[in-house]
């Protein structure tokens, strides 16, 4: 359900209630009181029920972590989206069949990415530890390839390849 149809909910029973409370001081009748009794047992178990639902529901919890990994997939590290993506792989793998083909699409999406950074992030260190070996034309080359493949990274990793980028310009420019 969607957290607007949960308030609406709430409020009503709420309301009623309030209603049934209104009338229980003005009328001193003892069937009001059980009616009332039974009401406010039913109120606080749908409150407890229904957010414990919303909290343990696999396909909800999946569904806010594939939102998390959606937020931080251009700002964390490697290691860090590797472990969301796990979560969030083992969370798609506990719901039900119904429901794993609305999901696919965005598990797939999820793991495109993630590759996609790992092999920015690999090509990365390879350029960098290649640069030693080779002469200023073809330092040009790799640091621009290496830069082209840095911008593709999320923030955090950019910051731990920066140093090394930083490092090769200063190279570049000291042998012009």
């Amino acid at each position: 359900m969607e957290r607007g149809i949960i308030a609406i909910i709430f409020v009503l029973i709420l309301s009623v209630l309030g209603e049934m409370a209104a009338y229980f001081l003005t009328n001193k009748d003892g069937f009001v009181i059980i009616i009332l009794l039974t009401s406010l047992l039913l109120a606080i178990t749908v409150f407890i029920l229904v957010p414990l639902w919303y909290a343990f529901a696999s396909h909800l919890r999946l569904n806010r972590k594939l939102r998390k990994f959606v937020k931080l997939v251009n700002v964390e590290t490697l290691f860090t989206l590797k472990e969301l993506y796990l979560e969030v792989y083992s969370l798609y793998l506990k719901i039900s069949e119904n429901r794993k083909h609305e999901y696919y699409p965005q598990i797939v999406e999820a793991r495109k990415r993630l590759e996609e950074h790992l092999q920015h992030n690999k090509k990365v260190e390879t350029v960098l530890s290649q640069v030693e070996q080779k002469s200023v034309k073809e330092m040009k080359k790799l640091y621009n390839e290496a830069y082209q493949l840095f911008l593709k990274l999320p923030q955090k990793m950019q910051s731990l390849h920066y140093p090394g980028l930083v490092h090769l310009r200063q190279k570049l420019e000291g042998g012009k």
